[in-house]
């Protein structure tokens, strides 16, 4: 899959599949009552170094997500994946 933004294209066959995982999204339902649903989405990385996710949405649409430093840090001690987040910035000191 190909997705502009900013004038670039994000190529998910070309781009470094880094972590598969889920994410929550809120819907609210016609009740008023907020739910949750579960998501699957992949994290990339381009070879220029640009972070995106993708996520099945409603009716098998892709959403695009362009991510940053930060939000991956996050993602990746969400997900306590210490492996990742020394590979791809820096070591980690022990408690």
């Amino acid at each position: 899959m190909k997705f502009i933004i900013d004038g670039k294209i994000y190529d998910t066959e070309k781009a470094e599949t880094i972590i598969k995982y889920e994410t929550s999204y809120p819907i609210k339902i016609l009740t008023g009552h907020t739910i949750y649903v579960r998501r699957p989405t992949t994290l990339y990385k381009t070879k220029k170094g640009n972070w995106f996710s993708v996520n099945i949405g409603d009716f098998e649409q892709h959403n695009f997500n362009k991510e940053n430093e930060i939000s991956v840090k996050r993602l990746f001690t969400e997900l306590n994946k210490i492996k990742l987040y020394t590979k791809y910035f820096e070591e980690l000191d022990e408690a």
